[in-house]
C-alpha cells in the first residue's frame, strides 16, 4: 500500500499586493507500494495550487507630489532670503502636497 503524508503548510501567496496570485501545498510519498499494492498518486496530486482569497493588501501607487509653494514670510520679520542671517534666528517654510 502507498503511504502518502498529510498535506503540508501553505506557502505563502506568490503577490505580496493586488490579485492574481497562487498559494502552494505539497504532500510526499513516504512509502512505495510493495508487489501489488494500492499504486501512489501521480506526481502532479501531490501538489495543489490554490488562489489567494481574498485579495492581498491593495497594491502602493506611485507618489505624486505637487510644486513646492513660495517660502513664507520670516517669522521673526523680514524677507525669506536673509531670516537666518546675522542671528536673526527666524524661520521660513515652504510646502507641497500629495497629489
Amino acid at each position: 500500500v502507498c503511504v502518502v503524508s498529510a498535506w503540508g503548510e501553505w506557502t505563502q501567496c506568490s503577490v505580496t499586493c493586488g490579485t492574481g496570485g497562487t498559494k502552494v501545498r505539497n504532500r510526499v510519498v513516504l512509502s512505495e507500494p510493495v508487489g501489488t499494492g494500492e499504486q501512489c498518486p501521480p506526481a502532479s496530486q501531490l501538489t495543489e495550487i490554490t488562489n489567494c482569497t481574498p485579495a492581498v493588501a491593495v497594491c502602493p501607487s506611485d507618489c505624486v507630489l505637487s510644486e513646492w509653494s513660495t517660502w513664507s514670510a520670516c517669522t521673526k520679520g523680514g524677507n525669506a532670503i536673509d531670516c537666518d542671517d546675522a542671528g536673526v534666528g527666524g524661520e521660513t517654510t515652504r510646502t507641497r502636497t500629495v497629489m
